[in-house]
């Protein structure tokens, strides 16, 4: 593939069997989470100078850059990642996975404090990530959160769609006081500011937006037991209509603390039913919850027993 666009090229990349329940009646009664989605005129242009490209040409843009193509082949993974810090505000992207045996990869659309604020051992991190499976298997879509380098909060669900067939919106709004992650304007999974109890936020510092797709066979299907078939290689990721509204860090992390986009920014407000949507995901969707894990830890962390 040629190289596109004429990217930036990041030298030193970041870029690092279930039953699927089908309720979708429930699933269409739920009600959205506060926030409106933003028009399609306000999507950002792949093919501009927002951002960086990891490997350009493992990646290609369409559609005068409206559409974005990742591929992972055994020679390497690839990437984009934006070249404005934020703090603070609303990022939404539509995906569509590559299809088949796609077990041990991982396609991601993440903010992240590396490389621009700190290094990879101290990083604060917000991940949507959809681990491959084998044909037949569903894709797991999993979140986490890193304070200071420390992830191990995972939570994962089984879809109830299939991401192969179209495209789905995946929203993260970042707020002082939660975060909230959302698939099609469905909650899935908030991660409070518990601060007051001494426990680590995402708020240290600015972030960047990333979109990536690359060989996690070491952990992501099965704890690594299924390593990628590279005969079914390569594999195309999809993305498009991203959009942020959000505020751009300029070296002044209390401008933003007092911006709009650090409170309950109209994207990032609660609905009184916010809590019996997250129920209703955990109870028909959800797989895995790190606060529930007992093997790996002796008891839960901390922030699972807090009050929200």
């Amino acid at each position: 593939m040629s190289r596109p666009c004429g990217f930036p090229f990041i030298s030193d990349s970041i870029i690092y069997s279930c039953t699927l329940i089908m309720v979708m009646a429930e699933v269409a009664q739920l009600q959205l989470t506060g926030w409106v989605a933003l028009a399609d005129d306000q999507a950002v242009n792949f093919c501009g100078s927002q951002f960086t490209a990891w490997e350009p040409n493992h990646l290609k843009v369409l559609d005068d850059g409206k559409q974005l193509q990742l591929v992972l082949d055994e020679v390497s993974g690839s990437g984009l990642g934006s070249m404005q810090d934020f703090m603070y505000g609303h990022f939404e992207i539509q995906m569509k996975v590559a299809p088949g045996d796609t077990a041990g990869t991982v396609t991601s659309f993440y903010l992240s404090s590396a490389p621009s604020s700190t290094t990879q051992e101290e990083r604060d991190e917000i991940d949507f990530e959809f681990l491959g499976n084998v044909s037949g298997q569903p894709y797991l879509l999993q979140t986490n959160i890193f304070t200071n380098g420390s992830g191990y909060k995972e939570q994962r669900i089984v879809p109830w769609f299939d991401p192969t067939e179209k495209f789905h919106t995946y929203s993260i709004s970042w707020t002082e006081q939660q975060v909230l992650f959302s698939v099609d304007g469905i909650a899935i999974r908030t991660f409070y500011n518990n601060k007051a109890s001494g426990q680590l936020y995402v708020d240290r510092y600015p972030m960047q937006a990333f979109l990536s797709i690359w060989n996690g066979d070491d952990w992501a299907t099965l704890g690594g037991l299924v390593k990628i078939n590279w005969t079914a290689a390569p594999f195309v990721a999809s993305y498009q209509n991203y959009q942020v509204d959000a505020c751009v860090f300029k070296g002044n992390i209390s401008a933003c603390e007092q911006s709009a986009y650090s409170g309950a920014a109209p994207h990032a407000s609660l609905m009184s039913d916010l809590g019996s949507n997250l129920n209703f995901v955990e109870e028909h969707f959800m797989v895995y919850n790190y606060c529930h894990d007992t093997q790996r830890f002796e008891s839960p962390p901390p922030e699972c027993t807090l009050a929200d």
